[in-house]
Protein backbone atom coordinates (compact mmCIF):
# COMPACT_ATOMS: atom_id res chain seq x y z
CA UNK A 1 0.00 0.00 0.00
CA UNK A 2 1.22 3.35 -1.24
CA UNK A 3 1.01 6.36 0.99
CA UNK A 4 1.40 9.83 1.14
CA UNK A 5 5.39 11.21 0.72
CA UNK A 6 7.71 11.04 3.74
CA UNK A 7 10.03 13.74 5.04
CA UNK A 8 13.56 12.09 6.27
CA UNK A 9 15.03 14.30 9.14
CA UNK A 10 18.98 13.59 9.88
CA UNK A 11 21.53 15.92 11.92
CA UNK A 12 24.83 14.45 11.81
CA UNK A 13 26.19 17.05 13.70
CA UNK A 14 23.53 16.38 16.79
CA UNK A 15 25.45 13.05 16.92
CA UNK A 16 27.42 12.48 20.48
CA UNK A 17 31.00 12.19 19.96
CA UNK A 18 33.91 10.71 21.87
CA UNK A 19 36.35 13.87 23.14
CA UNK A 20 39.88 12.19 21.19
CA UNK A 21 42.46 11.28 23.63
CA UNK A 22 45.81 12.01 21.58
CA UNK A 23 47.13 15.28 19.54
CA UNK A 24 46.37 13.65 16.43
CA UNK A 25 42.50 12.58 17.22
CA UNK A 26 42.24 15.86 18.63
CA UNK A 27 43.88 17.49 15.27
CA UNK A 28 41.36 15.80 13.19
CA UNK A 29 38.37 16.69 15.20
CA UNK A 30 39.37 20.42 14.71
CA UNK A 31 39.35 19.82 11.21
CA UNK A 32 36.10 18.30 10.96
CA UNK A 33 34.45 20.99 13.03
CA UNK A 34 36.34 23.39 10.34
CA UNK A 35 34.58 21.35 7.71
CA UNK A 36 31.19 20.85 9.18
CA UNK A 37 31.21 25.20 9.94
CA UNK A 38 32.30 25.61 6.36
CA UNK A 39 29.18 23.46 5.36
CA UNK A 40 26.94 26.04 7.49
CA UNK A 41 24.20 23.33 7.82
CA UNK A 42 20.76 25.05 8.91
CA UNK A 43 19.80 23.47 12.46
CA UNK A 44 16.36 21.43 13.36
CA UNK A 45 13.97 24.53 13.69
CA UNK A 46 14.79 25.72 9.93
CA UNK A 47 14.65 22.09 8.09
CA UNK A 48 10.92 21.56 9.54
CA UNK A 49 9.86 24.92 8.57
CA UNK A 50 11.15 24.36 5.03
CA UNK A 51 9.96 21.04 5.11
CA UNK A 52 6.31 21.89 6.00
CA UNK A 53 6.77 25.33 2.88
CA UNK A 54 8.02 22.51 0.22
CA UNK A 55 6.63 19.42 0.80
CA UNK A 56 3.68 19.90 2.94
CA UNK A 57 1.90 16.81 2.70
CA UNK A 58 4.99 14.71 3.91
CA UNK A 59 5.06 12.86 6.86
CA UNK A 60 8.44 13.66 8.71
CA UNK A 61 10.46 10.90 10.19
CA UNK A 62 13.33 10.79 12.30
CA UNK A 63 16.56 8.68 10.06
CA UNK A 64 16.99 7.26 13.57
CA UNK A 65 13.59 5.88 14.19
CA UNK A 66 12.67 2.37 14.44
CA UNK A 67 9.66 2.81 12.02
CA UNK A 68 11.83 4.38 9.15
CA UNK A 69 11.85 1.55 6.87
CA UNK A 70 8.28 0.89 7.19
CA UNK A 71 7.40 4.54 6.44
CA UNK A 72 10.00 4.49 3.44
CA UNK A 73 8.80 1.30 2.47
CA UNK A 74 5.21 2.70 2.13
CA UNK A 75 5.86 5.49 0.44
CA UNK A 76 4.98 7.18 -2.89
CA UNK A 77 7.73 9.98 -2.35
CA UNK A 78 10.96 10.38 -0.11
CA UNK A 79 12.46 13.71 0.58
CA UNK A 80 15.54 14.02 1.93
CA UNK A 81 15.95 16.83 4.20
CA UNK A 82 19.90 17.51 4.20
CA UNK A 83 20.52 20.64 6.31
CA UNK A 84 23.22 21.53 4.09
CA UNK A 85 24.35 21.80 0.07
CA UNK A 86 25.62 18.37 -0.32
CA UNK A 87 23.96 16.14 2.60
CA UNK A 88 27.23 15.76 4.46
CA UNK A 89 27.15 12.72 6.93
CA UNK A 90 24.17 11.19 5.09
CA UNK A 91 25.68 8.09 3.46
CA UNK A 92 24.20 5.59 5.58
CA UNK A 93 21.49 7.17 5.98
CA UNK A 94 20.92 6.96 2.31
CA UNK A 95 21.54 3.43 1.86
CA UNK A 96 19.10 2.61 4.55
CA UNK A 97 16.18 4.51 2.08
CA UNK A 98 17.12 3.19 -0.76
CA UNK A 99 17.08 -0.21 0.79
CA UNK A 100 13.68 0.09 1.61
CA UNK A 101 12.42 2.24 -1.18
CA UNK A 102 9.43 0.75 -2.68
CA UNK A 103 10.93 0.98 -6.46
CA UNK A 104 7.58 3.11 -7.64
CA UNK A 105 8.84 5.67 -5.22
CA UNK A 106 10.63 8.71 -6.01
CA UNK A 107 13.70 9.80 -3.82
CA UNK A 108 14.75 13.92 -4.01
CA UNK A 109 16.47 16.32 -1.37
CA UNK A 110 15.65 19.01 -0.06
CA UNK A 111 18.51 20.97 0.62
CA UNK A 112 19.19 23.69 3.51
CA UNK A 113 20.04 26.22 0.48
CA UNK A 114 15.98 25.06 -0.58
CA UNK A 115 17.81 23.61 -3.56
CA UNK A 116 15.31 20.60 -4.92
CA UNK A 117 17.34 17.91 -6.03
CA UNK A 118 15.82 14.38 -7.72
CA UNK A 119 18.39 11.89 -6.44
CA UNK A 120 19.20 9.14 -9.02
CA UNK A 121 21.97 6.75 -9.06
CA UNK A 122 24.01 8.71 -10.66
CA UNK A 123 23.38 11.54 -8.98
CA UNK A 124 23.80 10.01 -5.84
CA UNK A 125 27.21 8.93 -6.75
CA UNK A 126 27.77 12.54 -8.09
CA UNK A 127 26.99 14.00 -4.10
CA UNK A 128 29.03 11.30 -2.75
CA UNK A 129 32.17 11.92 -4.52
CA UNK A 130 31.51 15.72 -3.43
CA UNK A 131 31.50 14.51 0.35
CA UNK A 132 34.52 12.87 0.22
CA UNK A 133 36.24 15.80 -1.60
CA UNK A 134 34.96 18.11 1.52
CA UNK A 135 35.71 15.77 3.76
CA UNK A 136 39.30 14.57 3.12
CA UNK A 137 39.83 18.56 2.47
CA UNK A 138 41.43 17.17 -1.52
CA UNK A 139 40.30 20.84 -2.87
CA UNK A 140 42.31 22.93 -0.34
CA UNK A 141 45.83 20.51 -0.16
CA UNK A 142 45.50 20.73 -4.64
CA UNK A 143 44.80 24.53 -4.05
CA UNK A 144 47.94 24.47 -1.30
CA UNK A 145 50.43 22.11 -3.13
CA UNK A 146 49.91 24.16 -6.38
CA UNK A 147 50.66 27.79 -4.62
CA UNK A 148 53.70 26.61 -2.87
CA UNK A 149 54.89 25.25 -6.03
CA UNK A 150 54.12 28.48 -7.98
CA UNK A 151 55.85 30.09 -4.66
CA UNK A 152 59.00 27.88 -5.13
CA UNK A 153 59.28 28.53 -8.80
CA UNK A 154 58.75 32.32 -8.62
CA UNK A 155 61.57 32.67 -5.89
CA UNK A 156 63.99 30.19 -8.37
CA UNK A 157 63.06 32.94 -11.15
CA UNK A 158 63.86 35.89 -8.90
CA UNK A 159 66.93 33.75 -7.83
CA UNK A 160 67.93 33.83 -11.25
CA UNK A 161 67.43 37.50 -12.31
CA UNK A 162 69.56 38.23 -8.98
CA UNK A 163 66.75 40.14 -7.30
CA UNK A 164 67.00 37.94 -3.89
Amino acid sequence: MITTPVGVLYFPDEQDAVRPRTPLARLARKLDGARRNKANPRDRGYMTALAAQHVSDARLVSATAADLSDAVRNASHVVLLWPDAIGQGWDRVERSVLDALNRDATLEALTGRRRRVLLDTRTIRTYRTRRRLERWWLGEAVLGACLVSLALALAAVDTLRGRS
